[in-house]
């Protein structure tokens, strides 16, 4: 016993009088300066976050259009802008105004087997020489099959209360249905009876964002979108992406940056087929060749400012 305390009494004077470093620094409170320094970047932090409460702009940082793009072109109801260090266009549409979203198509005979309506390819300039009016823009608009002089569209579209066609793809691939009607426009899922049943002027189907498409390729894209959606996936903001030559993941950053979700937004045809006609210039966007592709098409969308 004598040793077991002649060994042990020095160790305990030396830790009452020497506590351990790291155990008195964990135990002690924090200094008054540095609780109100962690309170002001709290509150910092507050201030930011409570800006971005109604977009669905996640990132706590300034609009992403103070820091990389530049307006091009200001309408009643059209803004252009470009992306500084890219080849990619957005228009934001003011649906609230008024404005039209052009279906462009030229019968031009039927599938003799299934009887499905064939339509012409054009190039940019036709399309625009046959417009009774010079619109805000013109991009490109469906799927179609290129390996034909006279093509049905992949995809439905119906116009002005018509189905001009119900589409002969009839791949499993994911859709959606965009539907435009007077102020407002809203996707929703794909169907015959959506298609069929779709209220307003224009109703166009189109690939979701649920699967990929050429992911890591930079070519021509097109996507259209709605801006801060509601619950209803509605909105009265429409944007419009047109892309030279960009990646997926890339360009579909931009559109959830700007404000779109996945389920508002849509893909149109893309590749060779992306094209964008605006303020007398002409754009085309990369085949999965990587030049640009000036092929006809056979459907395009025209772009008209509120007057």
């Amino acid at each position: 016993m004598f040793h077991f305390f002649r060994f042990f009494i020095p160790i305990l004077i030396l830790l009452y009088f020497f506590p351990i470093g790291v155990q008195a620094e964990m135990l002690a409170p924090p200094k008054l300066g540095q609780v109100m320094k962690e309170n002001e970047k709290l509150q910092r932090l507050q201030r930011v976050q409570s800006r971005f409460k109604k977009t669905s702009i996640t990132l706590p940082t300034p609009s992403i259009r103070s820091l990389s793009y530049q307006t091009l072109l200001s309408g009643k109801s059209v803004t252009l802008t470009k992306y500084d260090t890219l080849d990619l266009w957005v228009q934001e549409v003011n649906l609230n105004k008024w404005w039209k979203l052009e279906s462009i198509l030229t019968l031009g005979g039927y599938d003799e087997v299934n009887g499905e309506p064939l339509f012409e390819k054009k190039k940019l300039n036709e399309v625009l020489s046959s417009l009774p009016k010079k619109p805000f823009s013109i991009i490109n608009g469906q799927f179609f099959d290129p390996k034909k002089t006279i093509t049905p569209l992949s995809f439905g579209v119906k116009v002005d209360g018509v189905v001009r066609t119900a589409g002969s793809d009839n791949r499993n691939e994911s859709k959606n249905i965009l539907i435009l009607e007077e102020g407002r426009a809203r996707i929703v899922p794909y169907s015959w009876e959506n298609l069929r049943d779709a209220p307003g002027y224009m109703a166009m189907v189109n690939l979701s964002l649920t699967k990929s498409h050429y992911k890591n390729e930079n070519i021509g894209r097109t996507y259209i979108c709605l801006k801060n959606p509601n619950s209803s996936n509605e909105s009265s903001d429409l944007l419009i992406f047109t892309a030279v030559a960009i990646d997926e993941p890339t360009i579909e950053n931009e559109l959830i940056r700007w404000g779109c979700t996945r389920e508002s937004s849509s893909k149109l045809d893309s590749s060779g087929s992306t094209r964008l006609l605006i303020n007398g210039e002409y754009i085309y966007g990369n085949s999965h060749g990587g030049n640009p592709d000036y092929r006809k098409i056979p459907h395009s969308l025209a772009i008209y400012d509120a007057e």
